[in-house]
């Protein structure tokens, strides 16, 4: 008996070592450069876009196409928090299924965070939930499959996306980050983290017990935008990211393919219209081009040949951009037409700076005239609020009011009278070269095009009998770039 005893202490003793071992114990490191760690290890990347710049398509007809498939998906403006205390938003410290500290959000710095991008114009946030697993989900006494939530964590998330959507907003929840291969980071178990990624019944564990419990709870709340299974996955594959450091374990990109179609499966399973997306390290992963090499790992085709569940895929993308794609890759010089994606493409990471001769406070007004679909600054943790919220204001003040980022001629002398209207509006002071002018709803639905030799005819009268009352946009066109102005219909 006192052998059998002294054999279970030691072996007790050595799993507290192994265990100890497996799960990185230096201090936490909150990543203020975060960013900029990844756009260093790309710039000596393989796959920089080299391809000459080609001519922009007409802009006519990447509104329509733009409107024909999208119609219902409205614009993105906001920016990513992504947390305020790394991988510890929501979580709890555990040693052998036991929990020792309890973290919980900041709501004081959270409210201030929401505030700020309300006031401003935003409509949504990106926000990091597990981030690299070292304090969610909860894992078993063997440190081995995952187990419930504890109940604080529905309470919490519910909290945040309350708040969120009393301040008009909604919260893009992104659950994992490369970071959970990064075994050198505080409290990650990384070998542990890619049974998730690689094993079936350590996936199942994690979606029985973490996920589809969290999904079925948040449903459809106003306060939820989407769900966004992984940031920058990329990361965690040789194939794109070999010379990244401070990785302890790698996946293949079979393997992320898999586990994503596995998880957005699951999640559309429970909440069918709950949106589904991967945020991309950028073209070079998510973009079909043979004459580089590129394709996108995120089709559906892709997705659901790799882990055979039809209802396994994403209803839009997240691309991010940073300079060392250069101009050539940049979705502020080339259009979404351009691009060939099947989906609403927001870019969901770009620094609010000047950006290949495009100032920093027109990055959104930018993005919205090449047809991308949503705009998501990096970061509040990296970058001062008085340089965000121009880029927000401006792109907000755009989608509202529309701003001649491009056209020489000042927006204020295309003039739309009267304003209300009741049977009809004049549009004076055209510029002479634009060459196409829609009226559309605020949907963005094309109502009636007017085309003409607007050099003679510097004004254009439309007929409003034959709709309702209403907000109307008109929008100018002159060599593949747009500006617009709204009118009231009485």
């Amino acid at each position: 008996m006192v052998k059998t005893t002294l054999y279970t202490l030691v072996l007790g003793i050595l799993m507290v070592l192994q265990l100890s071992a497996q799960q990185n114990q230096r201090e936490w490191n909150n990543h203020n450069n975060y960013k900029q760690e990844v756009i260093t290890n790309m710039r000596n990347t393989p796959y920089t876009i080299k391809r000459a710049k080609v001519a922009h398509a007409n802009k006519n007809t990447i509104h329509n196409k733009n409107m024909e498939l999208f119609k219902n998906f409205d614009f993105v403006n906001g920016i990513n928090i992504a947390w305020v205390n790394f991988g510890r938003d929501i979580g709890v410290e555990t040693e052998f299924g036991i929990t020792k500290t309890a973290y919980h959000p900041d709501l004081e710095k959270f409210t201030e965070i929401f505030d700020k991008v309300s006031e401003t114009g935003g409509n949504v946030v990106r926000w990091w939930y597990h981030t690299n697993g070292s304090t969610s989900p909860v894992f078993d006494a063997n440190d081995e499959f995952v187990v419930p939530n504890p109940d604080f964590f529905e309470t919490d998330l519910r909290m945040l996306l309350d708040l969120a959507a009393s301040k008009g907003l909604k919260i893009q929840i992104c659950l994992w980050s490369f970071d959970m291969l990064k075994g050198r980071q505080w409290r990650v178990n990384s070998a542990r983290n890619k049974k998730i990624l690689t094993s079936e019944p350590h996936l199942n564990a994690y979606l029985e017990h973490a996920l589809i419990p969290l999904v079925k709870a948040i449903g459809n709340h106003p306060g939820l935008y989407a769900w966004e299974l992984f940031n920058e996955p990329e990361g965690m594959t040789n194939t794109y990211a070999g010379h990244w450091p401070d990785f302890t374990d790698k996946i293949t990109v079979p393997d992320l393919k898999k586990v994503i179609n596995k998880m957005a499966a699951a999640i559309r399973k429970e909440v069918p219209q709950a949106k589904i997306t991967v945020g991309a390290l950028g073209f070079l992963s998510a973009l079909d081009d043979s004459r580089l090499s590129f394709e996108n790992n995120y089709s559906d085709a892709q997705l659901q040949q790799a882990g055979g569940e039809t209802e396994g895929y994403l209803d839009f993308y997240n691309i991010h951009y940073y300079d060392w794609a250069g101009e050539a890759g940049s979705p502020f010089h080339n259009t979404f037409l351009e691009s060939n994606l099947d989906k609403p493409t927001i870019i969901a990471e770009y620094y609010p700076d000047d950006t290949f001769q495009v100032n920093a406070q027109y990055l959104g007004v930018e993005l919205i005239n090449n047809g991308w679909h949503g705009s998501l600054i990096w970061s509040y943790t990296d970058r001062d609020w008085q340089a965000i919220a121009p880029v927000l204001k401006a792109t907000e003040t755009a989608l509202q009011f529309g701003v001649d980022s491009v056209l020489p001629e000042p927006l204020a002398t295309v003039n739309i009278l009267p304003n209300p209207a009741t049977q009809h509006i004049e549009i004076t002071n055209i510029p002479e070269t634009t060459e196409l002018i829609l009226l559309l709803n605020p949907q963005g639905q094309i109502l009636n095009r007017f085309t003409g030799d607007f050099a003679a005819q510097s004004q254009l009268n439309v007929s409003l009998s034959n709709y309702s009352t209403g907000t109307y946009i008109i929008s100018l066109y002159k060599s593949g770039k747009a500006i617009h102005k709204r009118f009231v219909k009485l």
